[in-house]
């Protein structure tokens, strides 16, 4: 009888325990479940958000593109250069640092006159080109007031003032650094061409001379914009200079001789002039002298390095 007793006993224990883990797994099961219900929700939340991040993603890109576009109609406008001057007579290199950037080309006929030159606003990307569209805006209107090219620099002066009234700073009084620095020539377009003018705001004009010869002009070496405590704005004028037939002209923003190279070495100002002369040889090809100078700076940065700055390069044969 007793070991009846003690058998029916271990069955009843076995039991319970059997109920007791068969208990134990459906807890565990509703946890899974409700475990599962919550990843699947959180998968959900996780799948709109990576939608939503695709969308931003592609108005992004179209914004970015469109931006591209604009630059190259608006900034980056060449149209009145190679209708004027001539398509074989003039060479232009942009390439922004990123999608857009702050550099930006001039160009307006006046009478008789070609007014042209290159601009490097203050930042990069979007800022850089909203700026750079704001100073362009304000030259060209400035340039189609003067009442002769001997008053190149005036334009530069009316541009200075209006970047201070949009800053709302007191030149010479408030610190400010926002700008542009800006390079302006004017080419003479009929038969007898006998001088042209330079005025600069930071950038300067190079004449390379037929015999390899190299002439720096620079007026005003302060930028657009610039001003310090105790420091009255610089005064710009107008350089004269005489027409050398055969000659190139060649204006850079400063994303040239910036660049990085390998080890992080400068380029520098130094070295990109020291190769100039050596498109003496290929005096009246504009072209061919971009290709040249293009040649020598990929060759100099390495294709380990990528390009660091905005680059724009205005060329013109005289």
């Amino acid at each position: 009888v007793m070991v009846g007793i003690l058998d029916l006993t271990k069955e009843k224990l076995q039991e319970r325990a059997l109920a007791e883990a068969f208990q134990e797994l459906q807890v565990q099961t509703e946890e899974l479940r409700q475990n599962q219900e919550e990843l699947a929700s959180v998968n959900e939340a996780l799948n709109v958000a990576l939608r939503e991040a695709e969308e931003r993603r592609r108005e992004l890109e179209e914004s970015l593109r469109a931006a591209q576009r604009y630059q190259r109609t608006i900034l980056f406008r060449t149209r009145t250069l190679y209708e004027v001057w001539g398509y074989e007579r003039v060479a232009t290199v942009a390439r922004p640092h990123t999608y857009v950037g702050g550099d930006f080309i001039i160009a307006r006929r006046v009478g008789d006159w070609l007014y042209a030159g290159i601009g490097d606003a203050t930042g990069h990307g979007s800022s850089g080109a909203l700026l750079a569209v704001t100073v362009q805006s304000i030259l060209h209107q400035a340039l189609l007031q003067l009442e002769a090219p001997n008053q190149l620099h005036r334009a530069l002066e009316e541009a200075r003032q209006e970047l201070s009234e949009i800053w709302e700073v007191n030149l010479g009084e408030q610190l400010s650094n926002e700008g542009a620095e800006v390079a302006l020539v004017a080419l003479p377009l009929g038969e007898k061409k006998e001088k042209l003018y330079i005025a600069t705001a930071g950038r300067p004009v190079y004449m390379l001379h037929p015999d390899g010869r190299l002439e720096e002009y620079i007026q005003g070496r302060r930028a657009l914009g610039w001003s310090v405590p105790g420091q009255p704005p610089e005064v710009y004028n107008t350089a004269e200079v005489p027409y050398v037939a055969d000659a190139t002209l060649l204006i850079f923003t400063d994303g040239i001789t910036d660049q990085l190279g390998v080890g992080g070495k400068r380029l520098g100002r130094k070295t990109f002039l020291s190769w100039l002369p050596e498109c003496a040889s290929l005096i009246g090809d504009p072209r061919a002298q971009t290709r040249l100078l293009l040649q020598k700076w990929n060759a100099w940065k390495t294709e380990m390095v990528e390009q660091t700055d905005d680059i724009l390069l205005l060329v013109f044969a005289l």
